[in-house]
């Protein structure tokens, strides 16, 4: 089976934006904030500045300030 990154097509993004995937991954489909993966004040502005992107991707689904990998 494998995890679910391994079933997402990610040639088309920067090393940053597949970082902020397996962050995400790693709490198991809970939804989390920039913060939470982030840790301190410069990584969760980098996070910020990217994680929009992903969601307009559809990579990633939003919920109330916090983000998950999307089901595809």
């Amino acid at each position: 089976m494998g995890s679910t990154l391994e079933n997402i097509h990610l040639r088309n993004l920067n090393l940053v934006e597949v970082g902020i995937l397996v962050q995400i991954e790693r709490h198991n489909g809970r939804f989390v904030t920039a913060n939470q993966i982030g840790g301190d004040q410069r990584t969760t502005d980098l996070i910020e500045s990217h994680i929009g992107g992903l969601v307009r991707k559809r990579y990633l689904e939003e919920r109330n300030g916090g983000f998950r990998l999307s089901s595809f």
